[in-house]
């Protein structure tokens, strides 16, 4: 297949340039190395999994058929995460203790450049800080996170 240029390698440069645009572009997080929340060391584990299931279990026990006010209030909270918001990855079939948890710094939309023939395609990403380091940051594609309810509201 040729690329713009008349050359498969021009093909290849261009996705390339749109990788490297995605890793220049992607957000840093904040230097957490003073709050143990973010902690990827061995004896954090067990906490940052109690969080998880905790996370989880709230989720899904808000959903249910016509829900009270303020079970549809947590829901809503819960379904709709906001930047600096703890989160959990929920739709992956694996354990997401380690970058499936974390502090959402961003979610956006980006362009994805497939090839020439097949031109690009617009997909949600989503940017979390999963360790205390500030480059500790993984973006997920395809995917779904919902919110930790960290504090008590009043509803």
């Amino acid at each position: 297949m040729a690329g713009p240029n008349g050359s498969a390698c021009a093909c290849i440069q261009e996705e390339l340039a749109a990788e490297q645009e995605r890793t220049v572009n992607r957000p840093l997080g904040t230097d957490r190395t003073d709050d143990d929340l973010l902690s990827l060391e061995e004896e954090a584990m067990p906490r940052r999994k109690m969080m998880v299931a905790m996370t989880k279990n709230l989720h899904r026990a808000c959903l249910v058929g016509d829900p009270s006010p303020i079970v549809a209030k947590m829901y809503e909270k819960i379904s709709n995460p906001k930047p600096g918001d703890l989160v959990v990855e929920i739709t992956s079939h694996h354990e997401v203790e380690y970058r499936g948890f974390g502090i959402l710094i961003e979610r956006r939309v980006e362009e994805t450049f497939i090839s020439v023939d097949e031109g690009q395609y617009s997909e949600t990403v989503w940017y979390v800080q999963y360790g205390p380091k500030k480059n500790d940051v993984v973006r997920w594609t395809n995917c779904m996170f919902i919110a930790a309810l960290t504090e008590v509201e009043r509803y």
